[in-house]
């Protein structure tokens, strides 16, 4: 880091003669921090990136260790001084638990909504504790034995997947419902884990499209949310039919596009989007994507995507 505003310093809880001359990813929790390098690197070899020039959600990590998220936009500057870049970050509410753990199970970072979730009153509290303590009994007791049986095998039931239903326990013993989504990055003893966690207790619709956008199925919610009546009202038909205008003229080539670069734009970033009820009323939801298959529509499990939305309160607007 070269130069940074107050802003940036009180963000992050540095005083900024902290800040210059360290690298960026001082400011990222894992997996980012220790994959930014080899980012960088790629994009100055083949000029392409996903991040520069676009908004995009990300996860920072403050001074004293909980993750907080904002939104980033970054820019390349070619001077006299060679290729810099330049980027402004705001914070944004975060939903979603967010929390980071190695291949023993144990916690080496949260974000706020953690803490508030589970009851927790610092970080102290909860880093450097196995993630068992925030689960009920009986799936504390099984956590290890899962944990071993995937790293021995490869074989994933959790990893890589959304909304998966399970209960959380509270700081204070109360169990509640949680919904999980959980990635890994690293490989052998510097693999780790990051989870998105949202309390369930108002329910979130689910939906699945194939490669070409036609909706596969749905849950209850999701019909709610667009007022259908039954599932063949949504189900074989394309995403597109509740999206409003212009996102359902672009939403095809978006997926073409995805489908031939690998780039995401949607894909593991939580957002704000609207929808197009069956009346015709633009409802705005929270819309987490995750990819599930082989990635090549020719063999016999075809790419899927996995769309979580939930309702936003009356009292949020939508976020651009």
């Amino acid at each position: 880091m070269q130069t940074v505003n107050g802003v940036a310093s009180k963000m992050f809880g540095y005083k900024k003669e902290d800040m210059i001359g360290k690298n960026l990813n001082i400011l990222m929790p894992e997996p980012y921090s220790t994959q930014h390098s080899s980012f960088l690197r790629e994009y100055l070899r083949t000029g392409r990136s996903s991040v520069l020039g676009n908004v995009r959600a990300f996860e920072a990590l403050h001074s004293k260790g909980h993750i907080f998220p904002v939104t980033l936009n970054a820019n390349r500057i070619d001077s006299s001084h060679g290729i810099q870049f330049v980027g402004v970050l705001r914070p944004s509410e975060d939903l979603d638990a967010v929390i980071s753990c190695d291949r023993e199970g144990m916690i080496t970072s949260v974000n706020k909504t953690c803490l508030k979730m589970f009851g927790y009153k610092n970080v102290d509290a909860i880093v450097g504790k196995n993630v068992k303590v925030l689960m009920p009994t009986k799936d504390a007791r099984d956590h290890d034995a899962h944990m071993q049986r995937y790293l021995s095998s490869g074989v994933a039931h959790v990893v890589g997947t959304i909304g998966r239903r399970l209960k959380g326990r509270r700081s204070d013993g109360k169990v509640f419902n949680i919904s999980l989504g959980l990635t890994e990055s690293g490989s052998g003893a510097s693999i780790s884990f990051t989870a998105r966690i949202r309390n369930v207790q108002d329910e979130s619709g689910m939906v699945t499209i194939n490669s070409t956008g036609k909706v596969l199925n749905c849950n209850k919610v999701a019909l709610q949310l667009v007022n259908c009546d039954k599932e063949s009202d949504l189900v074989g038909h394309n995403i597109n039919s509740i999206l409003p205008t212009p996102y359902s003229q672009f939403h095809s080539s978006y997926l073409k596009r995805y489908l031939r670069t690998g780039i995401p734009k949607v894909i593991s970033n939580s957002r704000v989007v609207p929808v197009a009820s069956k009346a015709g009323t633009i409802v705005y939801v929270h819309l987490d994507v995750a990819q599930v298959g082989s990635g090549d529509s020719s063999k016999q499990f075809e790419n899927k995507f996995v769309a979580r939305v939930t309702p936003m309160e009356k009292t949020e607007g939508p976020q651009y």
